[in-house]
């Protein structure tokens, strides 16, 4: 039953020039199969055709909430939001993503279910000229903290988070990307319980505007900024071991010897046994760092296989892994080409 005076949820969505994608984005909210929310968008002082959209939405349903005001920013933006919302639950979402339409429905019972305080989802990309890929996320609360340690735990716009918590904590303002990095952070840090539904409920696209050079490189100097703050708070841990491994993953780091790649992939499995990470998660990250490692071998191949043993792993990833490291001979070699015919059999 919708009730506008008490909502269960409340949905934050800060929009600064978004006519293109915002339609959708607003359908897909209104169009829930969970009905009891109110819905505050933040036209954040856009210059385009955002606030007539948001208005024609609001004149036909009661449950939107308009606040129209000169451009303050993204986290201003949902901290405002969040102050005004009167639901026991905030649901964020962006003014270019598309909903699922039981998402909030199977927010509420995931949250209740397992005792969270934030809830994520899993989400797939689209977009023109996009491949579609499927974003996952770690599931339970110990995965989620290892994960923070090397980058973000959960996609901003799928994520639904009981009330109370922003009693403890809000958007970092001086953050103008990156914020929600810094907001998983610090409630975690609260002592609040964290989890991601493993299944896609929200549809991220993928456009232009995202994907400027400058962007990007903000976005990355502030994820380092965020990270080293937060090393400061958790004892004893291997800073070096991190960067490595985060060195790998950017492309940055020059090719490792056989000991350090052995070292490298002991040292997360370590960290991981003591922050209590599910197998599965440590398999992930130990298969990431033999695959950004270059270049493949079967030496090298041999001691990623010794580390990862006793984890369970997908076939046709690991007879990848193994194809490419065995593909170290001449172009004309009778053992490469029996490869290549395996690798295509497979669609390697």
């Amino acid at each position: 039953m919708i009730n506008p005076r008490f909502p269960l949820i409340s949905v934050i969505m800060a929009v600064y020039n978004g006519e293109k994608y915002l339609a959708e984005a607003i359908d897909s909210v209104l169009s829930q199969s969970y009905s009891n929310f109110e819905f505050i968008i933040i036209n954040d002082g856009s210059t385009d055709s955002t606030i007539d959209i948001i208005s024609k939405y609001a004149n036909k349903d009661n449950r939107i909430v308009v606040i129209d005001r000169e451009n303050k920013g993204l986290p201003y933006s949902l901290n405002e939001g969040i102050a005004k919302a009167k639901g026991e639950y905030i649901a964020r979402m962006d003014a270019d993503d598309i909903c699922l339409p039981n998402r909030f429905e199977k927010q509420l019972k995931y949250i209740n279910e397992n005792n969270l305080d934030l809830c994520g989802t899993f989400a797939v990309t689209f977009g023109k000229n996009i491949t579609k890929s499927i974003l996952k996320y770690p599931e339970n609360h110990n995965d989620i903290k290892f994960n923070l340690l090397f980058s973000s735990a959960f996609a901003h716009p799928t994520v639904m988070l009981r009330r109370a918590v922003f009693n403890k904590v809000k958007y970092e303002s001086k953050y103008l990307v990156a914020q929600d990095y810094q907001l998983w952070i610090d409630i975690i840090n609260s002592g609040f319980k964290g989890g991601n539904i493993p299944e896609v409920l929200m549809k991220y696209r993928v456009h232009e505007e995202q994907a400027s050079s400058n962007r990007i490189k903000l976005q990355q100097d502030t994820a380092r900024e965020i990270r080293k703050n937060f090393y400061k708070n958790i004892n004893n841990i291997d800073v070096s071991m991190i960067s490595r491994y985060l060195k790998l993953f950017e492309g940055k780091q020059e090719e490792l010897s056989l000991q350090e790649l052995n070292s490298l992939l002991l040292d997360i499995q370590n960290l991981a046994k003591e922050f209590k990470v599910t197998d599965d998660l440590i398999a992930e990250y130990l298969r990431s760092v033999y695959n950004l490692t270059v270049p493949k071998s079967p030496l090298r191949y041999l001691i990623y296989r010794r580390r990862t043993e006793k984890y369970k792993k997908n076939r046709s990833d690991e007879l990848k892994l193994l194809v490419k490291s065995l593909i170290l001979n001449e172009k004309n070699s009778k053992t490469l080409k029996v490869l290549k015919i395996i690798s295509n059999k497979f669609n390697l």
